[in-house]
């Protein structure tokens, strides 16, 4: 294998599906222990990517999305549009109010993080929308 162990190849980055690949193959040849021995890696590793590639074939190699699949207490766009467009109505309510006062049923920091997320946001001064001057400015 070499002086490398798989931890340190995989950790800088060094082509990680090609030593996955020839780990894969170390195991099909010579079975789990070996390949783990061989790589200088756990058993548990060497055995999950086995199994990946039993089931997925050569994809399953490939490095995997750490991100959530779904996020449950994400609020819906339906309802970020009516905090927005009773934000552009009324310009000047707070999040406090909107819950209060209409009914809204999402903490207050949550209306701010969705008032935030409209661009306009940081041109609004006193309920108008102040000029972009950086783009009508002329640079020297």
């Amino acid at each position: 294998m070499g002086s490398i162990t798989y931890y340190e190849a995989v950790k800088g980055n060094l082509n990680a599906f090609g030593l996955r690949v020839k780990l894969v193959d170390f195991a099909l040849e010579h079975g789990i222990k070996p390949a783990a021995r061989e790589f200088a890696c756990n058993i548990k590793t060497a055995r999950k990517w086995l199994g990946r590639y039993k089931k997925l074939g050569l994809a399953g190699l490939k490095d995997q999305s750490k991100q959530p699949k779904n996020s449950p207490n994400k609020t819906p766009p339906e309802e970020e549009a009516a905090i927005k467009a009773l934000r552009a109505s009324l310009k000047k309510v707070s999040p406090r109010r909107m819950k209060r006062e209409f009914g809204i049923k999402r903490a207050e920091s949550t209306i701010y993080r969705i008032i935030k997320s409209d661009p306009d946001y940081k041109r609004m001064i006193s309920g108008r929308l102040k000029p972009n001057l950086r783009s009508s400015r002329k640079f020297r």
